[in-house]
């Protein structure tokens, strides 16, 4: 399970066709829903035996917003640095750009410098579950590296930036 941040954009900046290979074999842009669907007239005969035999290629919204996915532990340790202690935020949130930015900032100033954290497997009889009968069950903890606080901070304040911005919040879930 992840988390992923961004802003929360209303509206796409822009549509691309693809091909039900997943292949973007239209180098174009449009700038309407509309504009896109036109396009597909012209986006046949495509060399992609599926989208000519079925005409299976998609319109699909572009958002040119940044975003951060973290692992769901990751992501309650990023959060927890920036003051989202309640476990329901760690979640999913919601946050005005320039608070999150001050948030953001102040972690940047405030948080020592992230030692890591050693990778590590736990039976399920050191994880206390033998009530549930998962003696046998192992948890794997594949740690974090020193520095992954502070760089996660940065790619958090490019988004708080992008979404000051463009005067969007930031989300995550």
């Amino acid at each position: 399970m992840s988390v992923t941040f961004t802003a929360a954009t209303s509206t796409p900046d822009h549509y691309r066709i693809i091909c039900s290979d997943g292949q973007e074999r239209d180098p174009h842009t449009y700038a309407t829903f509309a504009d896109a669907e036109q396009a597909l007239t012209r986006h046949y005969p495509c060399p992609n035996e599926l989208c000519a035999q079925w005409e299976d290629a998609a319109i699909t919204v572009v958002r040119e917003a940044p975003e951060l996915n973290l692992a769901n532990a990751n992501a309650a340790y990023v959060l927890d640095t920036l003051g989202y202690t309640d476990p329901e935020q760690q979640i999913s949130g919601c946050c005005d750009a320039v608070n999150f930015l001050g948030r953001v900032l102040t972690a940047l100033a405030l948080a020592p410098a992230d030692a890591g954290w050693p990778a590590m497997s736990m039976h399920g009889d050191d994880l206390r579950s033998t009530p549930l009968g998962l003696e046998s069950s192992r948890n794997i903890d594949c740690g974090r590296r020193p520095g992954y606080l502070q760089d996660q901070l940065h790619h958090l304040h490019d988004l708080a930036q992008w979404a000051v911005l463009h005067g969007q919040p930031v989300v995550w879930a």
